[in-house]
């Protein structure tokens, strides 16, 4: 409910754009983590973390519609990069549980550090300067999950070159130059390191001695 109403009002301002696929990403980063924790179980958990994403999808799906200029493979290409992102959220939030970290901390934890992951592009815009600046913000673009949604969604421009980006955000696309990346690099570095984090989660049955009575 809480990514739907987030995703509805979005839509309502912006329509279908790339705004809406962007805030996406936001949307499940603040509600996923505490969602998850609500439960107890590790099904229930896994299970909320694709509930948290559903309002998100629903409104993507909405703005798929035949009257808006997203295509479904579009649609498609964008939920495989919510999906993987998602899986690492939750893998995070499993991984800090499995530490021992309380649930207030291990969801405050991760949303902080979903949050630095979606926003370098910004916060480390005043520090991309030099000869090495060219080849970090090649390498950091290429498994970004925004810019990998923007590379589906190229009919809609590029986000940096939006006015209040290009004035007051970021250098990239201006002094710092990119190239939008495909989505296959971003989903498999999230959900493949998503997989990994949430296996800590699952313990081994005890092996069963076999010189004891049953």
């Amino acid at each position: 409910i809480l990514t739907a109403a987030m995703a509805g009002a979005c839509f309502a301002i912006d329509g279908a754009s790339l705004a809406l696929f962007i805030g996406g990403f936001f949307f499940v980063t603040v509600v996923l983590p505490p969602a998850m924790l609500t439960q107890t179980s590790l099904i229930r958990r896994l299970l909320m973390a694709g509930r948290a994403t559903d309002g998100v999808s629903l409104f993507w799906l909405i703005a798929a519609l035949p009257s808006h200029d997203i295509t479904l493979w579009q649609w498609f290409g964008c939920e495989l990069v919510l999906f993987a992102y998602a899986a690492l959220l939750a893998g995070l939030v499993l991984a800090w549980v499995r530490l021992r970290v309380s649930p207030i901390a291990a969801s405050a934890i991760t949303t902080v550090l979903a949050l630095i992951w979606l926003t370098w592009p910004v916060w480390m815009s005043p520090y991309l300067t030099g000869p090495s600046a060219d080849a970090i913000v090649a390498h950091l673009v290429r498994f970004h999950p925004l810019f990998a949604v923007n590379g589906v969604l190229t009919n809609f421009g590029v986000w940096s070159h939006w006015p209040i980006a290009y004035q007051e955000l970021t250098t990239l696309g201006q002094d710092v130059p990119y190239a939008l990346p495909s989505i296959l690099p971003a989903i498999l570095t999230h959900l493949v390191t998503g997989i990994l984090l949430a296996i800590t989660q699952i313990r081994m049955k005890p092996r069963m001695n076999t010189n004891e009575h049953i």
